[in-house]
Parts: C-alpha cells; sequence; structure tokens
C-alpha cells in the first residue's frame, strides 16, 4: 500500500513538474504584450514595470486587423449557410 501511495505521489510530481513547463508559453503570450519593447526582447517571465496597451492598438491598426476579422466572419458566414442548405437537401 505504501508503494503504491509513493509511486502516485512521484506521478503526481512529475505531471506538475510537466504543466509548469507547458505554463511558461502562455505566461510569455499575456505578458511580452504588456511590456515596452525592450523588456519584452528579454524574453523573461517576470511582469511589466509599466503596462503599455497601446501596444494592442498599433497591432490593430498596422496589421489591418479589423479588415481580416470581418473578411473572416464573411468567409464563415459563406461557409455555414451552405453547409445548412446542403444538409437541407440531403446530399450530405
Amino acid at each position: 500500500m505504501k508503494k503504491k501511495t509513493f509511486l502516485n505521489v512521484i506521478k503526481n510530481s512529475v505531471t506538475c513538474l510537466i504543466s509548469l513547463v507547458m505554463f511558461v508559453p502562455i505566461l510569455l503570450i499575456f505578458t511580452n504584450p504588456l511590456k515596452d519593447k525592450y523588456e519584452s526582447r528579454s524574453m523573461s517571465i517576470s511582469l511589466p514595470k509599466r503596462i503599455h496597451l497601446e501596444n494592442f492598438a498599433i497591432v490593430i491598426n498596422e496589421g489591418k486587423l479589423i479588415g481580416s476579422f470581418l473578411n473572416s466572419m464573411m468567409y464563415s458566414a459563406v461557409s455555414i449557410i451552405f453547409r445548412n442548405n446542403s444538409y437541407n437537401y440531403g446530399s450530405i
């Protein structure tokens, strides 16, 4: 019984370590956009000294994100309409 408990503790510890390793890139995705360009180049997991929300405005404006989003919505709507029509006619 004690051997099973010890093995379970080892297994749980290993899985916790693996999940921490998987969590680091997600943490970087959420913290780096809030940093200035010098802080974000370091790719550290530290929190930003000052939050820079203007980075999001730059990406939206220069990357033409709104137009791309609207195009994606249009393609999705058209594909949903065609898909629903094919169900009505029994072809799929």
